[in-house]
């Protein structure tokens, strides 16, 4: 598995899996209709930004069938935690075909590695806070709950998310 940043011609493939990810991820969380609609051409276009987008990291994880999966690492988006060198782990997504093949943890390994070179004192991450597998999974990665911290947004189908934010310690006492 090879593990490397983005570019700007990676945008379609993530797309696809952006949406292809949350339909099979999400189905029975969000309204059917929802994730029926969502479009990977418009997908593309937001990754082409966000790729571009200098302060923030994006990895690809390649295996001999081409980009699997994805990650992003950027500053907090909450401007007080980022101002404390805080940083944020704002996607990670893996091709259904390919979960529990080693992907995801790729990802997450090169997205702390990311976090620490760029000096960030801890990363956190939200999940949906019945997504629990991702839950098992960043946990195994050593993430921990923050039981203080959660919001709940809709889902653009009507559905109110509850969401978790997950934490781990990235300063060097924690090594």
């Amino acid at each position: 598995m090879e593990v490397r940043l983005a570019t700007p011609d990676d945008a379609s493939p993530l797309a696809a899996i952006h949406v292809r990810t949350w339909q099979t991820a999400y189905r029975g969380l969000i309204p059917d209709e929802t994730l029926d609609s969502l479009d990977v051409a418009e997908r593309a276009a937001r990754w082409r930004s966000i790729i571009g987008d200098c302060r923030k990291d994006t990895f690809v994880a390649i295996n001999d069938d081409g980009i699997v999966g994805f990650c992003s690492v950027e500053p907090s988006r909450n401007e007080a935690e980022a101002r404390q060198g805080v940083g944020e782990l704002t996607s990670l997504y893996v091709d259904p075909d390919y979960w529990r093949k080693g992907a995801g943890r790729a990802l997450c390994d090169a997205a702390i590695a990311q976090a620490q070179d760029r000096r960030f004192r801890e990363l956190i991450l939200w999940v949906l806070e019945l997504n629990h597998a991702a839950r098992s999974f960043y946990e195994s990665m050593g993430f921990e709950l923050d039981s203080d911290a959660e919001y709940t947004r809709e889902s653009g189908g009507g559905t109110e998310l509850a969401h978790v934010r997950y934490w781990i310690d990235l300063s060097p006492s924690a090594a």
